[in-house]
């Protein structure tokens, strides 16, 4: 029924316009082709709107008549679209001469953001996480191809985030969010495969059980260290002078799980007791009834009180009693 007044009234318009005053008859020419800027069309984005005075004019050329197209989409309204987009937006229709197109083509305006372009941040960015986390030769290699996004026209910047981390024994992640002049707009999900390498220590030959590693019988070597046990060495030094717990063949990755520190202090022998608190130290003599290696724990007996002890080893002849603190 509000669609039948609007075309009455527009028949009424056409056929006799002189009904209305000069001075308050007011024109609208509707384009037949319209591009828009802004998330929702408005009269005066698709018409010129001349006569009548300002302030309704004005009003007119700010009718909402519904939400735009998605940027670089289009839209098509015919006369009777229109007219019930009008009829809608509760228009007074009165004293208004409408020239309108069999149909109305309305753009709104867009800007390409290239999939490579999306792709090159995402792999700088997670570039950047690599190399704040480990030293190494790195490799980032995209799973699969980005697509071009359609945005809205403005500046754009873009935000990226590692949901779950960079991960080097399987895909990781990298979250693009697109703003465009400061307004979310669009995410893009990329992935990578990342690998790292690393020079690690493994071993050159066959090593047997409590033997200890050298440089004869270990090597560094590149891997990488996404496909290997964690707690590999890269130092040596690190190392030096420990003994395998059990026997590892050749090109094994070594892990400090793998190695036993040396004894620096063996079973029997005559040790050095230092104890003490509040910047006060006292010293025994001692005897060692357990063989240790630096930092380990082992019970020790006071040579004169005969009482045992435990004590951390600190060097090749003195142990220190721990100091417990508590309330």
């Amino acid at each position: 029924m509000r669609n039948l007044i609007f075309w009455l009234i527009l028949l009424v318009s056409w056929c006799f316009p002189g009904m209305v005053s000069a001075g308050d008859a007011i024109t609208v020419n509707v384009a037949a082709e319209a591009q828009l800027s802004s998330p929702y069309i408005a009269l005066g984005d698709i018409a010129g709107i001349i006569g009548g005075n300002e302030a309704r004019l004005d009003s007119l050329r700010r009718l909402n008549l519904g939400s735009a197209p998605i940027p670089g989409q289009t839209l098509v309204f015919t006369k009777e679209l229109l007219g019930a987009r009008l009829v809608a937006a509760g228009v007074d229709l009165s004293g208004i001469t409408w020239n309108i197109p069999n149909q109305v083509k309305i753009t709104s305006a867009s800007q390409v953001l290239s999939g490579d372009k999306i792709l090159l941040e995402a792999k700088n960015f997670a570039e950047k996480q690599v190399k704040t986390g480990y030293a190494g030769e790195c490799t980032i290699t995209p799973l699969g191809n980005q697509r071009d996004l359609t945005l809205p026209p403005g500046y754009v910047t873009l935000h990226m985030d590692a949901p779950a981390g960079i991960r080097y024994n399987g895909s990781t992640a990298i979250q693009v969010n697109v703003l465009v002049d400061g307004q979310p707009a669009a995410v893009a999900r990329v992935r990578f495969d990342i690998r790292l390498y690393q020079d690690v220590i493994v071993t050159a030959k066959l090593i047997n059980a409590k033997e200890k590693v050298s440089l004869e019988n270990c090597r560094l070597e590149r891997r990488d260290i996404g496909r290997i046990t964690p707690g590999y060495i890269t130092d040596f030094n690190k190392i030096r002078e420990m003994s395998v717990r059990r026997t590892l063949p050749a090109g094994i990755v070594l892990t400090g799980l793998m190695l036993d520190k040396p004894v620096i202090i063996k079973r029997g022998t005559m040790i050095t007791i230092v104890g003490g608190d509040s910047g006060i130290e006292v010293t025994a003599a001692g005897i060692a009834l357990q063989n240790g290696y630096e930092g380990q724990l082992i019970q020790v007996q006071n040579a004169n009180s005969k009482k045992l002890i435990s004590a951390v080893v600190a060097d090749a002849g003195t142990v220190r009693v721990p100091i417990y603190s508590g309330k």
